[in-house]
């Protein structure tokens, strides 16, 4: 069963939370972005040239830029998802065996999150909860 859940295929298991988180980052990016292209665009045009240059420059110049931008987008949403899924993972596991416990399956492992997943304060609680619930349940039915 560990195995399983090391290995999920679904990349976005929490997609409202992961979603805003990554809408935050890239606003950050882009913020963040827009500010040093327009200094280096600044200093490079007026301080080094002398003058705001010619169309063409200008146009190379904001390409690049925008290359750059949706390069370091791509590279800030990829490390937003796999960030987003050491949180949502736990939550996620979480949810998937409070649902099996209500359900009367209460688990009788230990509650195991991946290496690098957040929370892993709680699979020693959620372990003690589980095994107290058996113990109430196996004094209800005998």
């Amino acid at each position: 069963m560990e195995e399983s859940q090391n290995k999920r295929k679904n990349y976005l298991i929490n997609k409202n939370f992961q979603f805003h988180y990554i809408a935050i980052l890239i606003l950050l990016q882009i913020t963040v972005a827009s500010c040093v292209g327009f200094v280096v665009s600044y200093i490079f045009l007026i301080v080094y040239s002398g003058s705001a240059g010619t169309s063409s420059e200008d146009t190379m110049l904001l390409i690049t830029w925008a290359v750059l931008v949706l390069i370091c987008g791509g590279v800030f949403c990829a490390w937003a998802i796999k960030y987003t899924n050491r949180i949502a993972g736990p939550i996620f596991h979480i949810r998937k065996l409070l649902q099996a416990a209500a359900e009367g399956n209460i688990p009788r492992d230990e509650v195991k999150f991946r290496t690098n997943d957040h929370f892993k304060d709680l699979e020693q609680d959620l372990t003690s909860c589980f095994r107290k619930m058996q113990e109430y349940k196996d004094k209800a039915e005998a």
